[in-house]
């Protein structure tokens, strides 16, 4: 953790001087909820860093992006290369503030492994419902695109996959 604290957490000094670290609320909460967000892949990891700071979190895109990356928050620690010794991670002292199971399912959606749960959500006027619709055959989620008729464009929600559902975007 290089001495400086992450989001969730802040660095304290015993009486008799040894160093901890320990939740800060309530960004600890902030950061919770972010990983569990994020674990069920159905926001983009940018949509969920702006919705945690409309809450409340203090740090900025980059800390964010840095720290749930961060091993510490399910309880571990890096200890850096030395010598003919890899980079490895221990149990560290500390109380996570997630499971170890969360984080790597986090670190899962992060690196596109959960695809088939995790989706982007792009706004356009036309088709408000594209991200939240299941489709009926797969149950992955349905997106939308339009269509280029004789005389206009044309909206539909469709699936992605080869189950070749479609709907028209009503009005």
């Amino acid at each position: 953790m290089d001495g400086e604290s992450i989001p969730g957490y802040v660095n304290k000094i015993t009486e008799d001087g040894k160093k901890y670290i320990t939740f800060s609320e309530p960004e600890a909460w902030h950061m919770k909820w972010a990983f569990e967000t994020i674990s069920k892949g159905l926001l983009a990891t940018e949509h969920v860093f702006n919705q945690a700071k409309e809450k409340g979190l203090k740090c900025n895109r980059n800390s964010f992006l840095q720290a749930i990356k961060n091993p510490c928050y399910c309880g571990k620690v890096i200890v850096p290369q030395f010598k003919d010794e890899d980079m490895y991670l221990a149990e560290g002292k500390h109380k996570p503030l997630i499971s170890e199971r969360l984080f790597y399912e986090v670190q899962d959606v992060l690196k596109g492994k959960n695809r088939n749960k995790g989706i982007k959500i792009v706004s356009h006027n036309l088709l408000p419902l594209r991200g939240f619709l299941l489709c009926p055959e797969c149950q992955k989620v349905l997106t939308g695109s339009p269509s280029k008729g004789r005389y206009a464009y044309y909206y539909y929600y469709h699936c992605q996959k080869q189950c070749k559902v479609r709907f028209k975007a009503g009005k």
